[in-house]
């Protein structure tokens, strides 16, 4: 069954939602019926970013997903360097804090001997069984 919010108020401080209310003594209102809805979250996006920015980087891949109504994106972990420590981790970070137009996530990936190196920011943890772009994979896999 379907479900509305009517006479709703949804608050919103610094570009982000902070409430949703019962309409009641509010201070000012914007009429804005039928054009408000959650952005949506993309948990699978490759933006190949760094490495293969020809196929797509998180510039192009982002503002494209904001423009389709996805305000985030959960970037998996094999691109050419992959997420497999807190170096990678936190270099692609600082390069995706430049460059993003959404909010984000990263996933980190398991190699099979790096448990202890993920980064406890990863989103999750990608386990790959054989080979991805033919670099990546599980060490010990057969």
């Amino acid at each position: 069954q379907n479900t509305f919010l009517r006479n709703f108020i949804i608050g919103i401080s610094e570009g982000k939602i902070t409430s949703i209310k019962k309409f009641q003594n509010i201070r000012k209102v914007i009429e804005l019926s039928g054009a408000i809805f959650s952005g949506g979250v993309d948990a699978h996006v490759h933006f190949r970013d760094p490495g293969e920015t020809e196929k797509e980087d998180f510039a192009s891949g982002s503002i494209s997903a904001i423009f389709g109504g996805t305000t985030t994106v959960l970037d998996m972990p094999n691109n050419l360097t992959p997420v497999i420590d807190y170096n990678v981790y936190d270099s692609k970070k600082s390069m995706i804090n430049r460059r993003s137009y959404c909010n984000y996530g990263l996933y980190s990936m398991f190699t099979g001997n790096n448990s202890s190196l993920i980064h406890e920011e990863s989103i999750g943890v990608k386990y790959i069984v054989g080979e991805s772009n033919k670099r990546v994979r599980c060490r010990g896999d057969k």
